[in-house]
C-alpha cells in the first residue's frame, strides 16, 4: 500500500479547485438571473394615441402615434409589480423638399389606475429624440421603469402640444 504523503494530499486538493470554481460560477450566474413574472394590464384610451407636437428648433410640426408596448415585469421587494416599459412610437413629418434635421420631445402622461378605475398616481414622461436631415418617419422607442402595485393597471396617453 502507498502511503500517502503531504504533497500528494496537496495536489489532490488543487486539482479538485478547477471543479469548484466552475461550480460556484454556475451557481453564481443562476443566483443573478431575474425572475420574470407577467405584467399588469396596459392600455391606452383611443384619444391618447395620436397627437400632434412641435419641433423643439424648427417648430415644425410632426404627428405621433403610439406604435405598441411591451412591458418586462418582476416581483418588487414591497409586493409591487416593478416594469420596464417600452413604448414604440411613430414620429412623421409632413412631405415636404426640406426637412431639416431638429429635435423632437415626446410627452405621455403614465397613470395607475386601481380596480374600481380611479386613478392612484399619475406621472409624465418625456422622451426626446429627432429626425436626421432629409428624413420624413421615424420609429423610436420610449423606455421608462415604474412600480404598479398589485390589483391596479397602468394606461399611458399622448400629450398634444397643440
Amino acid at each position: 500500500m502507498k502511503r500517502q504523503t503531504p504533497q500528494m494530499n496537496m495536489q489532490k486538493t488543487f486539482a479538485a479547485l478547477p471543479s469548484l470554481f466552475v461550480a460556484g460560477a454556475l451557481l453564481s450566474a443562476c443566483a443573478g438571473k431575474p425572475n420574470y413574472i407577467a405584467c399588469p394590464d396596459i392600455s391606452a384610451p383611443q384619444e391618447g394615441t395620436n397627437a400632434f407636437m412641435k419641433m423643439d428648433e424648427t417648430g415644425e410640426v410632426f404627428d405621433v402615434r403610439l406604435n405598441g408596448v411591451r412591458g418586462l415585469c418582476e416581483r418588487g421587494k414591497d409586493g409591487t409589480t416593478e416594469m420596464v416599459v417600452s413604448v414604440g412610437l411613430k414620429l412623421k413629418r409632413a412631405a415636404s423638399e426640406q426637412l431639416e434635421a431638429g429635435v423632437a420631445q415626446v410627452e405621455m402622461a403614465a397613470f395607475i389606475v386601481d380596480s374600481d378605475d380611479k386613478v392612484v398616481s399619475s406621472d409624465t414622461i418625456k422622451y426626446k429624440t429627432g429626425f436626421a436631415k432629409g428624413q420624413r418617419i421615424h420609429y423610436p422607442a420610449a423606455e421608462y421603469k415604474i412600480d404598479v402595485a398589485d390589483g391596479n393597471r397602468l394606461v399611458i396617453s399622448l400629450i398634444p402640444a397643440l
